[in-house]
């Protein structure tokens, strides 16, 4: 059983209904949509998130980023998160490494392998290219990984409004099943 203070467990509970209701629909093409939706199997499974953020909930656990160095918080640009390589491995799991020659990070996870390369407009995902917008970059401190891009490339449910994001190897909700637990 996951326990919270009645206060984080309304600001968790809202973030995942505002991101739900204003995301839209996340299922694929010809699922059928669930009729029950189990709020905390939901948030006991995913990762959600504010830009700008010291923290963020990993599997229901409110968890800080780097004590309170500004560096590591979410970076939000351009309507995408990024992270630093290592933050980004911290709150996904995933394995990441860097090829300095190519300047190319290779992040497995969820069973998949993604290439990225800084600067590039293209993600390699087990061997195929595709075009993407956001890229990765070196802002002159570090270098920041595009969050949604490479989650939903390696097939992790995704979700993000304004400043709110959420990912999960699981389905997340969708649209219908947010006003569900809002009713509820």
């Amino acid at each position: 059983m996951i326990s919270f203070s009645k206060s984080v467990f309304r600001k968790l509970i809202s973030a995942v209904i505002v991101i739900c209701l204003l995301g839209g629909s996340v299922s694929a093409a010809g699922e059928e949509k669930s009729a029950a939706v189990d709020l905390e199997s939901v948030i006991s499974e995913s990762v959600i998130m504010l830009a700008h953020s010291p923290f963020y909930f990993k599997n229901g656990s409110k968890t800080y980023f780097d004590n309170g160095n500004t560096e590591y918080y979410p970076n939000f640009a351009d309507g995408e998160f990024y992270l630093t390589p290592g933050v980004f491995a911290d709150v996904t799991g995933a394995k990441i490494s860097y090829d300095r020659e190519n300047e190319t990070f290779t992040v497995a996870a969820n069973g998949n392998t993604a290439s990225i390369r800084i600067g590039e407009d293209a993600i390699t995902l087990n061997g195929s290219a595709k075009f993407i917008k956001k890229y990765a970059a070196d802002n002159g401190k570090s270098m920041l990984l595009p969050m949604s891009v490479i989650l939903n490339t390696l097939g992790f449910s995704v979700i993000q409004s304004g400043s709110l994001f959420a990912f999960s190897a699981s389905q997340l909700p969708d649209a219908d099943a947010a006003e569900q637990i809002a009713a509820a």
